[in-house]
């Protein structure tokens, strides 16, 4: 196994058992659900966003190692983070995932999230670590639909 492989599951399976930003947020002002009916991934976001800025995410959820962890470490990427930037964020990590990014595109913009490159060699599990990517975006929107995978 590659060092960064060994890295890559560290770094899930430690975001997994310790999410990072768990919890229902109480005061928030953008709010979106997500379900992944192939896993059965569900998860949702909570945001307090000010002045066009994520001041606050949490989020709470069950499902599979993968998609808890990329919850997880999406919020400590997007918190304090611009609407703009965040955006960013989330449309270049869908790029990564789908291998679909341009060569001008930097991943690195991602932190930690560049770990996840890896999931993109498995097809089944991509729609675990891409939920969270869709469902932030619609927190932003504060759309009170839910959104799927399918």
């Amino acid at each position: 196994m590659s060092e960064l492989n060994e890295i890559y599951q560290e770094l899930i399976l430690d975001h997994n058992r310790r999410p990072r930003n768990f919890g229902k947020m109480n005061n928030y002002t953008n709010y979106s659900k997500g379900y992944n009916p192939l896993c059965g991934d569900e998860v949702e976001f909570y945001m307090e966003i000010t002045n066009d800025k994520i001041d606050k995410i949490q989020f709470i959820g069950i499902g599979c190692a993968i998609s808890k962890g990329a919850s997880s470490l999406f919020t400590e990427t997007l918190k304090s983070k611009n609407l703009h930037d965040a955006q960013h964020i989330t449309t270049i990590y869908k790029k990564m995932l789908t291998n679909k990014l341009d060569s001008n595109e930097n991943i690195e913009d991602l932190g930690d999230l560049t770990l996840l490159s890896g999931v993109s060699v498995y097809p089944a599990r991509i729609k675990c670590a891409i939920l969270s990517c869709y469902t932030i975006e619609s927190a932003i929107r504060n759309d009170q639909n839910t959104i799927t995978t399918e």
